[in-house]
């Protein structure tokens, strides 16, 4: 009797969704940070006023656009939390280890799978050894650079005069 399903699909079909939620999730839990409220705008406006301590845009009533006199200073605030390059980088580093740490377990897992799978065969605990040595490899690659960085920044840091 035939089966409906081959014997190689069921785990790629498992890969896929395991490798679907990794990337999904953290995306959907960061959507929105607690405690923002996004825009508000009061009904017959149609223009931004903004005001000092609100969440998001505000609108006052009877206001049409934001008015620009010529001299007046414009400032471009800031976007990311960094005033220094070696914070950016801290900064990049957080996200590649946010991202890196769970592709490391899922790896490990999926080691662990090829291991049990391969029932005694030579050709196959040879591939389960080397999905697992550049696991580990790249694990201790990933938390290398995190303390790489911190040694740079820490000799920076000592080297550069008082204020």
């Amino acid at each position: 009797m035939k089966t409906l399903v081959k014997k190689r699909t069921v785990p790629i079909i498992f890969l896929v969704f395991l490798a679907m939620m990794l990337i999904v999730l953290p995306l959907v839990s960061s959507a929105q940070t607690p405690g923002t409220t996004g825009s508000t705008v009061t009904p017959g406006t149609t223009g931004t006023t903004p005001t000092p301590g609100t969440t998001g845009n505000t609108n006052t009533p009877g206001t049409t656009g934001t008015t620009i006199t010529p001299g007046t200073r414009i400032e471009l605030k800031n976007p990311l939390t960094v005033d220094s390059i070696g914070d950016l980088l801290k900064l990049i580093l957080q996200i590649v280890i946010i991202f890196a740490v769970p592709i490391v377990v899922f790896m490990i897992m999926y080691s662990g799978f090829l291991y049990v799978t391969a029932q005694g065969k030579p050709d196959q605990i040879t591939k389960a050894t080397k999905a697992f040595t550049w696991t580990i490899i790249g694990a201790v690659i990933v938390l290398g650079a995190q303390v790489l960085l911190t040694i740079i920044t820490n000799t920076v840091h000592s080297l550069m005069p008082p204020t």
